[in-house]
């Protein structure tokens, strides 16, 4: 979890950078980008932010599927499964 908070923190911090967003509106706008909602209310206005995001919403699903990945190679839910299966 700490990998979504970093990822949240510095595509926030890209937004004020890239552009010129205040930290609570770049903040609102990464956790809303990167929980994939997406309302569109604050939005990107430069090619350059436009990419950021786009590598911020990449990074995030990287990350995602990464922690699936462990959960899914779990002993317990393998275990589970088994039980479902009836081994």
């Amino acid at each position: 979890m700490a990998a979504l908070a970093l990822l949240t923190s510095v595509g926030a911090l890209g937004m004020v950078a890239l552009e010129g967003m205040s930290v609570p509106d770049a903040l609102y706008f990464a956790v809303v980008t990167l929980s994939t909602v997406g309302y569109g209310d604050v939005a990107p206005h430069t090619r350059s932010g436009s990419g950021g995001t786009s590598t911020a919403a990449d990074a995030v699903f990287i990350t995602l599927s990464g922690y699936l990945v462990v959960i899914g190679e779990s002993e317990p839910l393998r275990q589970l499964a088994r039980e479902a299966v009836g081994e």
